[in-house]
């Protein structure tokens, strides 16, 4: 009886196992899903854990099968990463051994220049976005403890020294400056591309302290921020209000308006606080649709977003509500941007 109890409990775990196989998703370079590997950047596959692991193995490969990525993941659903992570550049050469926790980094990134030598080594004391890796908002997540040159010449260690900062593709310098104790010390100068700009930023133990700006006319920009400053109509957010309120009232008072509902209107603040390329997003009805657009379009007294200094063009989305004969609801204007992807772990549902 043992004996059979103990073949019947064995055949059910090999069948789970057979019948989990694996998963396999066919992704673009910009984790896009496609329906076959003629159109697929790479491939990723999510098997069913080793013996005794909880883990699923996930691969990725590049279509001429050379390997992209190995490591763990927490889900077979989508790739959640756990434990250590590496991933390849096309060439084969390695690119990342990175350690996650939970989906994070956490702990040691190592980063290596397209020709097999170490860039970086950073260690991050607080679990971060993958996305998040090198946004200035994140700096004090890791300690920078090696920067490498391309030729392999020592910029910094242990914590100290000249920390380079290069594009995605190694194809650019963006900033350059001091790290001591592992943060980010003294002056640092860098380009924007985007903003056209060149800086000079100062930090302190890591925090940033204050930064100065020239723009293509080499005009001088202070900034005490490196966040995005977003547009502000004149008189703040209860002034906006009451402008929407004042212009629509009559129109969700209109015999016109048989319908109540949210309207979603995107528009675009210019670099001058002009207002342009006004839309609806989503809405009941057309009446409510266009009353919204004529008044968000008529809006005066917008002042423009500015990024390092200097003015930027930036869009915004307002939801505004019509109830019976009123206005419910106008929510604060938020700024449109577009998600930061998770690079190579974006979460993938069948189906998705």
């Amino acid at each position: 009886m043992y004996n059979k109890s103990a073949v019947i409990i064995a055949f059910l775990i090999l069948l789970c196992k057979v019948t989990f196989a694996q998963n396999v998703w066919f992704l673009k370079n910009d984790r896009r899903l496609v329906n076959n590997k003629d159109s697929a950047d790479y491939i990723r596959i999510i098997s069913a854990p080793d013996s005794g692991d909880v883990l699923y193995n996930i691969t990725e490969l590049y279509t001429d099968n050379k390997k992209k990525l190995v490591g763990k993941s927490l889900s077979d659903k989508g790739f959640v990463p756990q434990g250590k992570i590496l991933t390849y550049y096309s060439n084969g050469k390695i690119q990342n051994i990175i350690e996650f926790l939970n989906g994070k980094i956490s702990g040691d990134f190592y980063e290596y220049f397209p020709n097999g030598i170490l860039y970086t080594h950073r260690y991050f004391t607080t679990p971060t976005e993958y996305a998040d890796r090198n946004n200035l908002k994140f700096i004090n997540n890791y300690n920078l403890l090696i920067c490498n040159d391309v030729d392999g010449t020592a910029l910094a260690n242990e914590g100290f020294g000249l920390y380079k900062v290069y594009t995605e593709r190694f194809d650019g310098l963006l900033e350059a400056g001091l790290v001591k104790n592992g943060k980010r010390q003294g002056d640092w100068n860098g380009v924007d591309t985007a903003l056209n700009v060149s800086y000079t930023e100062k930090y302190e133990d890591g925090l940033f302290i204050s930064g100065m700006s020239f723009d293509n006319l080499g005009i001088k920009h202070t900034y005490a921020t490196q966040d995005l400053v977003q547009p502000s109509y004149t008189g703040g957010y209860e002034a906006f209000i009451k402008y929407l309120q004042q212009n629509l009232l009559s129109t969700a008072k209109s015999k016109n308006n048989k319908t109540n509902g949210r309207v979603f209107v995107e528009f675009t603040v210019d670099l001058s606080g002009r207002i342009d390329s006004v839309r609806t997003l989503r809405s009941p009805n057309e009446y409510l649709s266009a009353a919204a657009e004529r008044v968000i379009f008529d809006a005066p007294g917008w002042k423009p977003a500015s990024e390092r200094g200097v003015y930027r063009k930036v869009k915004l989305t307002v939801p505004i509500d019509f109830g019976p004969e009123k206005l419910k609801f106008i929510g604060r204007p938020i700024v449109r941007q577009a998600k930061a992807p998770n690079d190579w772990f974006e979460q993938y549902q069948p189906g998705f």
